[in-house]
């Protein structure tokens, strides 16, 4: 159940279900770029001709390369940031469920620095995150500028006249390229990114071992309420000590039980056994 922790799985339907939304939006674009691409240079050369690949070729240097790393920057922050979040909300999720006794031990300090460790974790993924985004929204800036200055400069050099129907018309197409290749393309790149991360989490989620019916609905004796014969069960299944080791009891209608023993022994799993919440791997509760 560590796996399944309630904040892990809100986490997985209020974050990474999301992702979804942005991958159908513009995923598209990693087709349509290069479509996009090629019939604007074909305009860009009727317009200014061999000063057009110039242009281009500098365009094609500032973005595609680039962008290509800040988006396998974000996918490794994006999967960061969601191990960060699991972590806070699962810890959150417990210090609700045992606020009581967090309370009458005046434990809140101790676990005030403990959450504020976690979020300060997460927090430093995420700043992290905002330098690569800001970065990306940076080169939006002057992409288009540096790249019409160069391709005027290329087409002067050439021995062209430059005209102000020719800067416009160079402008305007650079424009629409740098729309597609510096925001359009970047966030396909980066949505896809974050999708992969988002289904790689839900697939893990989705495989995990399927939660076993070992509990019986009646007894063999009418006078017993509660029959538990050698079960094994453990809060993470990975780990050689067990939470309950081959145990077994009986409990009898009408009579009044205690469950007694020192701190970890195993009551409270023993009653979340009962519950239904810890699920045994071996042995039968009637």
């Amino acid at each position: 159940l560590n796996k399944t922790s309630g904040g892990h799985i809100i986490n997985l339907l209020s974050n990474d279900a999301a992702r979804f939304d942005g991958v159908f939006v513009y995923a598209h674009y990693v087709w349509i770029m290069p479509i996009q691409l090629a019939i604007t240079a074909y305009l860009l050369w009727n317009s200014v001709q061999a000063a057009a690949i110039a242009g281009m070729v500098l365009l094609l240097i500032q973005t595609l390369p680039f962008q290509g790393y800040l988006g396998k920057m974000t996918s490794k922050l994006r999967k960061d940031t969601s191990i960060r979040t699991d972590e806070r909300v699962r810890l959150m999720n417990e210090i609700v469920s045992g606020i009581q006794v967090i309370k009458m031990y005046a434990w809140e300090k101790p676990f005030e620095k403990l959450v504020l460790t976690a979020r300060n974790k997460e927090i430093a993924v995420l700043v992290k995150n905002c330098y690569v985004r800001g970065t990306n929204k940076a080169t939006q800036l002057f992409t288009q500028r540096i790249t019409t200055l160069f391709t005027l400069l290329a087409h002067v050099l050439l021995g062209h006249r430059v005209t102000a129907e020719k800067v416009f018309t160079i402008v305007q197409y650079f424009t629409r390229l740098q729309t597609v290749l510096t925001f359009m393309y970047p966030n396909a790149v980066t949505k896809i990114a974050e999708g992969r991360i988002a289904i790689k989490r839900m697939e893990e989620f989705l495989l995990l071992d399927e939660k076993q019916e070992l509990i019986e609905s009646k007894t063999p004796d009418e006078k017993i309420a509660i029959q538990v014969e050698a079960v094994t069960a453990s809060w993470d299944g990975e780990v050689k000590v067990k939470t309950l080791d081959n145990f077994g009891t009986i409990i009898r209608r009408g009579k009044l039980c205690a469950v007694l023993g020192p701190v970890g022994s195993g009551k409270s799993s023993f009653l979340q056994l009962l519950l239904g919440e810890l699920q045994p791997s071996e042995g039968i509760i009637r």
